[in-house]
């Protein structure tokens, strides 16, 4: 657990900041992560996006990939999808 947060406290911010800045480029709006994860659900949910968007699929990529550095680094496929 200490492993966890030690990395959640080292990787997070950056990660939190490519997200929201992904974020920011698919939207075309400013905000925070939280603010626009919530806007692209929406933007999904009507259609406004679409689920095969390349630019939403490596959004989730890498935002997947950002998650499982920080909780479960030693996950048996993330090397090898982290060399995307």
């Amino acid at each position: 657990m200490l492993a966890i947060v030690r990395r959640e406290l080292n990787l997070g911010p950056a990660a939190g900041a490519r997200e929201a800045a992904r974020l920011a480029e698919l939207l075309g709006a400013d905000g925070d992560a939280e603010t626009l994860t919530g806007a692209l659900c929406e933007c999904v949910a009507h259609g406004e996006i679409d689920v095969d968007d390349p630019k939403l699929i490596e959004h989730l990529w890498a935002t997947t990939l950002d998650t499982v550095a920080i909780d479960q680094p030693n996950y048996a496929t993330y090397p090898l999808r982290h060399r995307r």
